[in-house]
């Protein structure tokens, strides 16, 4: 009766059959948040101080923060004609988006937004699949702080995946998304899937020495690094990464996932939240697709008969923490860390300002989404497809 509910609307929130169920995914939320919080302070110093990465999101919120001058509330940069006009032109865009959803006679205010596809609809350039031209204001502002050779590399291998999508169907070697993955030429998900793992790899071999020092720095056998103005010590990160993934493999297991698949599920998220974070540190890129969900990279690698009818049901129930890269926590965790001053010696500071909000957040956005569906309902149109 309560899932019923849940999709048809109509009625108030049963909490009664929540409660237990929220209980269990909080627990499981806050621990895989905790894991990530541990691997982002153990990687701060790496990118942070020894590589130097520049975190072009960064830029942005740090102009914003400067000291206003002397008579003036908000600083120059905020009181800039041109900050003012980029600012009123993205809020207007994204209101009027907003406004169109509830009322569609009220058309958004758009730019550009042209599907180019209409003028390809034979083969073989239909192989393309999906082409458009759009202009964001907010793309665009983040765009200007990408450096050139990021920006080079983003269309230059967007156009070549689509020149391989268009000789694949030249030569016949591809029947399509749908069907097997030989067909699937040139298989471009399990493409960028190598490249996630090359970078992740790189990211562990050079950083192997801080690495060291830090899991050394935890055992007591290095006291030459210093981790006093960390959001926590070493120790406590090197234990919690430990703790929190035990707590996740427990719940897994508890829930039916078997422990290889629970292994393996975990390791694939790490390796995307990893390289997500090192781009959107290194090349400013704030929304990147991931090659594909862990869940399916898992059934792929281990086979749907090899990992079981169990397995594939918990893992499905998992999509939800992996279906969009936005979605993915650790990118801002690491950004977030960038602000810690290390003349300051306060790194715990933001250990608790970021976990005051992640708990604030978690307790508003939960019970208020779960309102708004056993008001409208999950199944009704009013209802976002995302859910």
């Amino acid at each position: 009766e309560a899932i019923r509910a849940f999709f048809d609307g109509g009625t108030s929130v049963p909490w009664r059959s929540w409660i237990i169920p929220l209980i269990n995914w909080l627990l499981f939320s806050l621990a895989l948040y905790f894991f990530f919080w541990c691997v982002a302070v153990i990687f701060r110093k790496q990118w942070v101080e020894n590589e130097k990465l520049t975190f072009p999101l960064v830029i942005l919120p740090l102009e914003m923060l400067r000291e206003p001058e002397e008579g003036h509330i908000f600083n120059s940069f905020i009181r800039h004609p041109l900050t003012l006009t980029g600012m009123a032109l993205t809020i207007l865009s994204q209101i009027s988006y907003g406004i169109h959803h509830i009322k569609p006679s009220i058309p958004p205010f758009v730019i550009l937004h042209n599907n180019l596809m209409r003028y390809f609809p034979y083969p073989p350039w239909n192989a393309m699949q999906w082409l458009e031209i759009s202009l964001y204001p907010s793309f665009l502002g983040i765009a200007y702080i990408v450096s050139a050779e990021i920006a080079f590399s983003c269309w230059f291998f967007y156009f070549l995946g689509k020149a391989e999508l268009v000789l694949g169907s030249v030569f016949g070697f591809s029947a399509g998304r749908e069907s097997g993955f030989l067909a699937r030429f040139p298989g471009l998900e399990e493409q960028t899937l190598g490249a996630f793992l090359a970078l992740f790899a790189l990211m562990l071999w050079s950083g192997r020495h801080h690495i060291k020092s830090v899991f050394l720095k935890a055992i007591g056998k290095n006291k030459e690094i210093d981790d006093s103005f960390e959001p926590l010590s070493y120790r406590s990160a090197v234990i919690g990464l430990f703790v929190s993934l035990l707590i996740l493999l427990i719940w897994l297991n508890r829930a039916g996932l078997s422990l290889v698949s629970s292994l393996f599920f975990i390791f694939v998220f790490l390796v995307f939240s990893l390289v997500l974070s090192r781009m959107r540190a290194e090349g400013g890129l704030t929304w990147i697709h991931i090659p594909d969900h862990p869940s399916n990279i898992a059934v792929s690698a281990l086979g749907v008969k090899g990992i079981g009818e169990r397995n594939l049901t918990i893992l499905s129930a998992l999509k939800f923490l992996e279906v969009d890269g936005r979605g993915y926590l650790m990118p801002s965790l690491v950004e977030g860390i960038k602000f810690v001053d290390p003349k300051a010696k306060r790194g715990w500071i933001f250990s608790l300002a970021i976990w005051l909000a992640i708990i604030a957040c978690v307790l508003v956005a939960v019970p208020t989404t779960i309102h708004l569906y056993y008001l409208y309902g999950a199944g009704s149109a009013k209802a976002d497809r995302w859910r």
